[in-house]
């Protein structure tokens, strides 16, 4: 495919923002040409553009309603069961069967005493996964009662032996006597394997758009159908110094605001009452950041035709899928602290949408950090964008000439209302596709 890649560049200011936070809850930084930026990891995008086209495909809006989406989480097993009890189990045994099930398809669950019913990853499959595990179960190709009834009286029987010896340990503290040995493990008797691969089918990524996109690995089962995404992206990062604020914050209780009267104003006294209820810090960040990811448009057909997908659907659903990441891609944005920072709100400067044999990623252009000046650092970033598009796509065979979308009246006037450019000024993410 001549233009195979579909390379996607954004620079976006914000202000005031905490949109990803490192282990001591501060914005994450990068240290890049010698100066430290602010940074928002490339997970954190991906799940904003994943979450924004479900959202609006089961709002009925976009070019994929009406699609299947996919669902990750830790909570298959209690999906499951809860599709189990819809089906008339009792909920003891429609949890323990879930489990086991699952725990028998090679998934690692968390502790049995404190975790029984989460695996220790979160599994990427489609959102009907866990109903149609239930099916399974509910309507198994072979019986599965002896089988339940032998796992059952094992797990209960290994339950019984670690309340043993933790007692025995509790009782044993202060003392130097050696601590009782454990058992041999007792026999697993496995699941049926055709239940087995059955449940493993029913993890397939079939036609869950979002999994054909952006990929899934599924380690814990050999035989499952692993996804490479069809989507690379990168961590975004300022073009700019890092600016981080450290933001003071007190909290009023409102019942003790309620008790004070006029009297209290004039005699100008407080009591008790005064004061916060509350305070604390938090660390906003602000800066304007520039953002990659490439969409491999033959990975995506390949990855739609594993699927199952028909034949002659594969060209649309991949031309819907890419039209929806487009969307996303211009208008997701992480929604940490979005209730106090309002950052979900923010539109991007700029969107440039290069098509060709290769991707392209302009970061290097932002090597040297940009400083205000009688120009805004915004506005700097978008003209050294464009310049740098410019001049590597006259070197690069098959790379087009590109095309772009601003929000900005600033970038709309003095960059792309020009002559000068040599990119094609869009008016809307679709007009964005080659």
């Amino acid at each position: 495919m001549d233009d195979q890649y579909l390379s996607l560049h954004a620079i976006t200011t914000f202000s005031g923002v905490l949109l990803n936070r490192d282990e001591n809850n501060l914005p994450k930084e990068l240290v890049y040409g010698g100066v430290t930026r602010t940074r928002v990891s490339a997970q954190s995008w991906r799940r904003a553009e994943r979450m924004y086209m479900r959202n609006q495909a089961n709002n009925g809006k976009g070019p994929l309603a009406g699609h299947t989406f996919g669902i990750r989480t830790r909570e298959w097993a209690i999906e499951t069961a809860d599709a189990l009890v819809e089906l008339g189990w009792p909920r003891e045994k429609a949890n323990a069967m879930a489990r086991l099930a699952l725990e028998h398809c090679n998934l690692n669950f968390g502790d049995p005493d404190k975790d029984p019913m989460k695996t220790k990853v979160a599994i990427f499959a489609p959102a009907d996964a866990g109903s149609r595990m239930a099916t399974i179960l509910h309507s198994p190709p072979v019986t599965l009662d002896d089988w339940f009834e032998a796992e059952t009286k094992r797990l209960r029987e290994e339950a019984e032996r670690r309340a043993a010896v933790q007692a025995a340990k509790q009782s044993r503290k202060g003392k130097t006597s050696e601590p009782a040995s454990t058992e041999e493990q007792l026999e697993v008797t496995p699941i049926p394997k055709k239940v087995r691969d059955a449940l493993v089918a029913a993890l397939a990524p079939a036609d869950a758009i979002d999994i054909a996109l952006f990929g899934r690995m599924l380690a814990e089962i050999a035989e499952a159908t692993d996804v490479d995404g069809a989507i690379q992206s990168m961590h975004a990062f300022t073009v700019d110094a890092a600016e981080v604020d450290d933001d003071f914050f007190t909290a009023v209780d409102d019942r003790k605001e309620s008790r004070r009267t006029a009297f209290d104003a004039i005699d100008g006294w407080a009591g008790d009452d005064s004061g916060a209820a509350m305070t604390g810090y938090q660390s906003l960040t602000s800066g304007t950041f520039y953002r990659n990811a490439v969409l491999d448009r033959a990975q995506l057909r390949r990855n739609l035709i594993r699927a199952g997908i028909p034949s002659e659907e594969v060209a649309e659903r991949a031309v819907a899928a890419e039209r929806a990441y487009i969307e996303s891609f211009c208008h997701s944005v992480p929604n940490a602290k979005k209730n106090n920072t309002g950052a979900l709100g923010t539109l991007p400067k700029l969107v440039l949408a290069v098509s060709g044999s290769r991707p392209v990623n302009y970061a290097s252009a932002f090597e040297q950090a940009l400083v205000a000046n009688d120009q805004s650092v915004s506005i700097q970033a978008a003209k050294r964008l464009l310049r740098q598009h410019e001049f590597a796509a006259a070197k690069l065979p098959g790379i087009s000439a590109g095309r772009a979308l601003t929000y900005d009246i600033d970038i709309a006037d003095e960059i792309l209302g020009k002559d000068s450019t040599s990119v094609v000024s869009v008016e809307s993410p679709a007009d964005l596709v080659h």
